[in-house]
């Protein structure tokens, strides 16, 4: 299948991957502190009372994946990311497993809530109104299965190491617009479409960087490959990137399936 490269998208890869070209990592450490906080191993860390330390908000992000298709490219990006585990055997980089890699079509922050004591967003306690919600971001978001090309990888400047990806067409923007359009209540969108593979979880030191940037540029030397996706799935997200599947949207039949058991609180 022929691609059209988005400029616009191309044009934000190129310059977040010339910020992840920069050493130090300028946004690593303002990343952690948003996001969960982890020890020198990279376990998620918590506090004495047993929650972990994290995000100011709730949020429902749209993934594609999770897993991916268990296909050549998704061995080798696997196999790659095993490597980078042996590489940096001081544990500062976390790696992604393979099961868990998805595509990030757009993240929308829905609420903010403070502590992970709080109680959930009153739509994550009533299941009729999460399959209201579910049923209307099916009707919004009018397109069929997704084709994306992953070009390379890159290193971007909050530790995220991220195969970048551009979808067929513009229907990615789309969607988007309709969703922003349809649910006003909610913020905004990621501008990029990603998938994660690990990130540093602590600065890295010089060589450790440099030696991350050699090895991302070894594997850009053959493109990985086009992906298709046949589902958008629903996360519900309370600690940051450790996403809790609770929907799937079937792209060619619109099709919602729940899992009733995520609101059995």
């Amino acid at each position: 299948m022929s691609m059209i490269i988005n400029p616009k998208l191309a044009a934000t890869y190129r310059m977040k991957a010339a910020q992840g070209k920069k050493y130090p990592l300028r946004n690593l450490e303002s990343s952690l502190k948003r996001s969960v906080q982890y020890d020198d191993s990279g376990k998620v860390a918590f506090k004495d009372n047993g929650m972990p330390f994290t995000s100011p908000f709730e949020s429902i992000c749209f993934l594609l994946g999770w897993p991916l298709p268990q296909d050549q490219i998704t061995q080798r990006l696997d196999a790659f990311n095993q490597r980078l585990s042996t590489v940096f055997s001081n544990k500062r980089y976390g790696p992604n497993q393979s099961d868990t890699f998805h595509l990030s079509f757009f993240g929308t922050y829905l609420w903010a809530v403070g502590e992970t004591t709080l109680p959930p967003h009153p739509m994550m306690q009533n299941l009729q109104c999460f399959k209201a919600f579910a049923g209307r971001v099916a009707d919004v978001l009018q397109f069929g299965p997704f084709t994306f090309h992953f070009k390379d990888l890159a290193l971007f400047d909050d530790g995220a190491v991220v195969a970048c990806g551009y979808p067929q067409d513009n229907t990615v923007d789309s969607a988007r617009e309709n969703y922003l359009a349809s649910f006003p209540e909610v913020a905004g969108c990621q501008d990029i479409c990603h998938i994660t593979l690990g990130r540093f979880f602590a600065q890295p030191s010089k060589r450790e960087h440099s030696l991350m940037l050699s090895e991302i540029a070894a594997f850009n030397r053959i493109p990985i490959g086009n992906i298709t996706f046949n589902q958008l799935l629903l996360g519900y997200e309370k600690v940051l990137w450790y996403p809790s599947i609770v929907a799937a949207i079937d792209l060619e039949s619109r099709a919602v399936s729940i899992d009733e058991s995520a609101f059995a609180r």
